[in-house]
């Protein structure tokens, strides 16, 4: 995967009584331009004909005058054009968007000249990535790869004694995954041997290839002897997206690193329940109607939602976007940080991208000087 120069991700909002004028606004009235019509420019943009008027009532609302003339009826909605007074607005929205970039790109070379090499260095290890340290228990939620990530680290931490398990059901272990594989129900947890390399501890065999999830104290009395523990602790059926029930994700509150795990696939889909797991809890967590093309807000939303993710985690808090293999797809997942609430992004340690696949991650943010032990409450 290739990088370019770092620098700094911006992006220009108006507010007035609150935002109303941005990237999404624009989007919509430049579809308009375009097409005339606002179906047509709907069907362009992904977002819904009653949203978009929504959107630009609120926009004419704040601003006092119309952007949009409007000509009811038709096959395609009616016909609409870009008023006078709305192509001024977003001749004056891409001006000062351009100027204010060209700050924000002076000021980044001059104030973090110094973080250019930490940033676009490549590392090796999924470990060295995340920043695991000796004794670490490793809580893995999201969609996007959780258990491919449960065994990389297995793999790259077995020189010691690594204790892979599960607070939710998943895939029993392949041949050649661990090196022992235990159940609660057929060893008591302080005769565990913990010897060095994988071992896999289970609630027991279901049918079908999974197994049962395992007690959070078992957990928690098992992990004293071990050196790294790694929990899966969501489930998500290999969606890339998912809602959340009220009792997920299952993160023991003495995890004392959580990694919440992305992937950038879904942006551009159109939403349906055939790709997203958990349908309607999923439209509650961002507001997406079935139709609407997943955008960069819509991830961003999922991703720092309270009942999302991190919820009830207490350690170190790391977001990592798997399967980016391109610059493309590294710049997507920039474009949704950008949209993460700052008090959100506060409580991150540290953002990765990169690919298990390819072995290969870059750390896209991190702030190493803060003390992580604030809740995300949920």
């Amino acid at each position: 995967m290739q990088t370019g120069k770092m620098k700094p991700v911006i992006t220009v909002r108006v507010a007035n009584e609150g935002v109303f004028f941005g990237p999404g606004v624009m989007m919509i009235l430049e579809a308009l331009e375009t097409h005339g019509a606002m179906k047509d420019a709907c069907r362009q943009t992904g977002i819904s004909y009653s949203k978009a008027w929504r959107i630009l009532n609120e926009v004419e609302r704040q601003l006092g005058y119309p952007v949009v003339s409007r000509q009811h009826g038709g096959s395609s909605g009616g016909g609409c054009m870009v008023t006078p007074a709305g192509q001024k607005i977003m001749s004056s929205y891409r001006e000062s968007e351009k100027r204010i970039k060209a700050y924000a790109d002076q000021v980044f070379e001059e104030l973090f000249p110094h973080c250019e090499r930490s940033r676009n260095e490549v590392v090796f290890t999924l470990a060295e990535a995340l920043s695991v340290s000796r004794g670490d228990i490793i809580s893995l939620t999201g969609a996007g790869g959780k258990t491919s990530c449960l065994y990389q680290l297995g793999n790259e931490l077995q020189e010691g004694r690594v204790l892979l398990t599960t607070t939710t059901k998943m895939g029993y272990p392949a041949v050649g995954q661990v090196d022992e594989i235990y159940s609660v129900g057929e060893i008591e947890i302080p005769r565990l041997p913990h010897k060095h390399g994988r071992t896999f501890l289970s609630g027991g065999y279901l049918a079908g290839g999974k197994c049962r999830h395992v007690p959070m104290d078992k957990i928690g009395a098992a992990s004293a002897n071990y050196d790294v523990t790694v929990i899966e602790a969501d489930g998500s059926r290999q969606f890339p997206l998912k809602g959340y029930f009220d009792s997920e994700p299952c993160i023991p509150e003495f995890a004392t690193l959580n990694v919440g795990i992305a992937t950038v696939q879904g942006i551009g889909r159109r939403a349906d329940e055939s790709w997203i797991l958990r349908w309607p809890e999923f439209q509650e967590m961002v507001g997406i109607e079935a139709g609407e093309l997943v955008n960069e807000i819509h991830m961003a939303r999922w991703i720092e939602h309270p009942k999302g993710m991190f919820k009830g985690s207490c350690g170190r808090k790391v977001l990592f976007w798997n399967q980016v293999e391109s610059e493309e797809q590294q710049e997507q997942a920039e474009k949704v940080m950008n949209y993460l609430d700052e008090d959100f992004r506060s409580k991150l340690a540290r953002v990765v991208a990169g690919s298990v696949k390819n072995s290969e991650y870059r750390t896209l943010w991190k702030q190493e000087d803060k003390a992580y032990d604030v809740s995300i409450e949920g």
